[in-house]
């Protein structure tokens, strides 16, 4: 990693620090107007288009002027469209190209703005230049390129502090890469010079701009930001408001900014309005455009990671999960799904070659198109609420869906959160958050959709299944069960506790792929409850209620549900077994059990709570564990390979991790997803793509080969019959009793296997 630095004047910015990847960009001085113009269009061409897309500028222009005064003043700092607009005013859409800062005239700030049509049918109309007025601390110009610049200033407010700037933040981003403009002037300016110049390159680069004079302050750039800030901090003002940001896309002091609201429930007619919204925007074909999708997912990115401290603050507020775990098992993940879909959509979305095509059929060239199912409908869970809506989502913008959100209102802080994420990074004709508990969800249940994917309990999965087959809507469900742990007794129990005590222990247990319960040789119980204990105390010396590490039931329903499993059993608590209703906090509990109908053996306990049963064979656990519950969502055995095999063979499981707890459902490209009752289909990586992507098979019959596939034309021919059958029927290699017959084939490959083998030992001892 490049050190991190930008040195800034208020009077000039940017030039490229050497790199063998990003060549040094060009700068020029001392550009009149006319020359800045044709700079930029050398560079670039004109090719305006509406809104961010491909195509426009992305050389960027500046002006400075310099002067006696060590304060400069901003004045290229907002969007300008309609500056533009309201200057020309023809009727049209204006967008800003360029500015220039002029100097003062009666104290107030003189711009001249570069304006250029916005429709694409008035190509080759040239750029049109207004001059205009405005005071030193309101917002007056920006140069804008066609991803969606981020600008923000800051200005001292009171007029004794007029021209002083304070901050300003301007970025444009293009993926991973950064692209900066400013526009500076002081106040006793006396010299003039503009700076044409592009800087592209990740965050942590090098940028380094022309040494400042010794009465100017140096500016930093901070990499743990996705934004070049100038930090001039003349005067620091905490009054300051920003000028108004794009609201495509977030930067980090805007997120900061934010004031998450409280939940609200989404009315009925702003669904269905939404709902129409979004039918009509699939059906304009604009998702498919695999460029926007990817531009969808980098603001998403940006966006995650702008409000990774609201989401932390929401978990921590709905769940009192920890930043270790929100950050870990949430946010990141979710984060870097979005990286992992940028960098593969392409290769994803791209027609696929049919395989195992007879010949006679070839030269038709079948293939597999990718095609978005259309509009779809994500409903979450409250245990990882960040995590288990966002990764469909991000399957959804990559497959060229367009999707509504509904959070799970047990998590309502988060589902704020996500809601203001989605407005401020997503397009809003496209993607939407719907808030609410069982009225909205009904409401939402009653549109149409063209998928549905839901995650929770196996109860709700069967109302959605029965709702979506109303209508014949693809569904995908991630449920639950009853997950069992097998720990034989050829297993290292000591490792199994501390692994398998770990996956109650994440989230309070409310994870819907811990186990319920371990199956244990009867000669190992003893040591692995042994284990178990001294795992919980390593994990919190102080006891897992002091510690803040430990997260909580989410609401009092949840935590009554598992109270009353503790209060029903006849088992024996061999470990924790403490509560506290008022923090609705349960201690991490294993209760040893000896009969399938005990109340902590019937029940998902989703949370901190599971039971031990001992088994005298293997074959009385496999038994136990398909009578409890055939379809888990996931199954875990720690023992010898021939025993892990046994059991993967013979217990049915969404998924399955041999020795350890729930891994299989740590790797994030990996497909994750249930069976039978625990679940329908799967998703993460590719897998997410394919949830909402339709497979769509497509031949082109060429009008040469028309002679060849005559047979299927009436009158119906014998003979072209028997033509066609000769040349694509296959012949079996076994007879009627299925046993395998080895023919002339077989021993002829057989034969000249041997002989080239035997060619090769000749040669070999001939070189030798």
């Amino acid at each position: 990693m490049h050190s991190v630095a930008l040195l800034a004047c208020g009077l000039a910015f940017l030039a490229w620090g050497a790199s063998a990847e990003h060549p040094e960009p060009q700068v020029f001085h001392n550009l009149t107007r006319d020359a800045f113009l044709t700079k930029v269009q050398e560079r670039r061409g004109y090719t305006p288009s509406p809104g961010p897309g491909p195509g426009n500028f992305t050389q960027l222009g500046a002006c400075v002027r310099e002067g006696n005064s060590s304060a400069p003043i901003q004045s290229a700092v907002e969007d300008l469209a309609a500056k533009c607009t309201q200057l020309l005013n023809d009727g049209s859409d204006w967008r800003p190209l360029s500015g220039m800062c002029l100097g003062q005239e009666g104290g107030r700030a003189k711009v001249e703005v570069t304006c250029a049509p916005v429709s694409p049918t008035t190509k080759g109309i040239l750029p049109v230049v207004k001059t205009f007025q405005c005071d030193a601390e309101e917002p007056c110009v920006t140069v804008r390129g066609p991803h969606s610049a981020d600008t923000v200033a800051k200005f001292a407010p009171s007029p004794g502090d007029r021209g002083r700037l304070v901050k300003v933040e301007t970025v444009e981003r293009v993926g991973t890469a950064i692209q900066y403009i400013g526009s500076w002037y002081s106040g006793n300016a006396e010299e003039a010079f503009n700076l044409f110049a592009q800087v592209s390159g990740p965050s942590n680069t090098t940028f380094r701009g022309p040494e400042p004079p010794s009465s100017l302050p140096l500016t930093t750039y901070s990499s743990s930001r996705a934004q070049v800030q100038l930090e001039l901090e003349l005067i620091a003002k905490t009054s300051q408001t920003p000028a108004r940001p794009l609201h495509q896309t977030p930067t980090m002091s805007v997120a900061l900014d934010v004031k998450i609201p409280d939940f609200t429930h989404t009315s009925t007619d702003d669904i269905y309005r939404l709902t129409d919204t979004l039918r009509a925007t699939f059906r304009s074909n604009k998702t498919k455009d695999l460029k926007w999708r990817t531009l969808q997912l980098r603001k998403l990115y940006w966006a995650i990671k702008d409000f990774t401290p609201q989401l932390c603050d929401a978990l921590r507020k709905d769940l009192r999960k920890c930043k270790h775990e929100s950050l870990l098992s949430e946010v990141e993940w979710a984060a870097n799904d979005c990286l992992y879909m940028i960098k593969n959509l392409e290769k994803f979305a791209k027609d696929e070659s049919c395989e195992d095509v007879p010949l006679t059929y070839a030269a038709l060239k079948p293939r597999i198109r990718k095609e978005p199912l259309g509009m779809a409908l994500v409903i979450g869970a409250f245990n990882f609420p960040v995590q288990l809506t966002l990764l469909p989502i991000i399957g959804a913008i990559a497959a060229g869906c367009t999707a509504v959100l509904k959070p799970s209102e047990s998590a309502p802080t988060v589902a704020m959160v996500l809601a203001k994420i989605f407005e401020a990074a997503l397009d809003p004709k496209a993607y939407a958050v719907v808030n609410g508990a069982v009225k909205e969800t009904q409401a939402l249940l009653d549109v149409k959709w063209d998928k549905i994917m839901y995650t929770g309990s196996t109860a709700v999965g069967k109302i959605i299944a029965k709702k979506a087959a109303e209508t014949l809507t693809p569904v995908t469900l991630e449920l639950g069960g009853l997950n069992p742990a097998f720990v034989t007794k050829n297993a290292n129990v000591k490792l199994a506790a501390r692994r398998l005590m770990w996956s109650k222990c994440l989230n309070a247990g409310q994870v819907c792929i811990s186990q319920n319960y371990i199956l244990a040789d009867r000669a190992i119980v003893e040591p692995l409850v042994q284990g178990l204990n001294e795992t919980l105390r390593d994990f919190f010396p102080s006891g897992a209620k002091n510690s803040p590490d430990f997260a909580r039931i989410v609401n009092q329903r949840s935590f009554q549900r598992i109270k009353k499993m503790l209060d029903e059993t006849s088992g024996k608590i061999v470990m924790g077994g403490g509560l506290d209703e008022d923090q609705l906090y349960i201690e991490p509990t294993a209760v040893l059990v000896d009969s399938m109908l005990d109340s902590v053996m019937k029940e998902e306990s989703f949370g901190p709570v599971f039971a031990i049963m001992p088994y005298d064979t293997l074959d009385d656990a496999i038994n136990i564990a398909n009578q409890v519950y055939r379809t888990p969502l996931a199954l875990f055995s720690f023992g010898n390979d021939k025993e892990n095999e046994r059991i993967l063979n013979e217990v049915t499981s969404g998924g399955a991790t041999l020795n350890d707890a729930f891994f299989h459902a740590s790797i994030a490209t990996v497909p994750f997803g249930g069976v039978g009752e625990s679940g329908t289909g799967s998703y993460r990586g590719r897998a997410s793509f394919d949830m909402f992507t339709h497979r769509r098979s497509v031949a082109q019959t060429p009008t040469w080969i028309e002679k060849f596939i005559r047979v299927r034309y009436m009158p119906y021919s014998p003979k072209e019959l028997a033509r066609l059958q000769g040349m694509t029927a296959h012949k079996p290699d076994f007879d009627r009793n299925g046993v395998q017959v080895r023919g002339v084939g077989y021993w002829l490959g057989f034969v000249l296997g041997l002989g080239a083998k035997g060619a090769k030992g000749i040669i070999r001892t001939v070189v030798g």
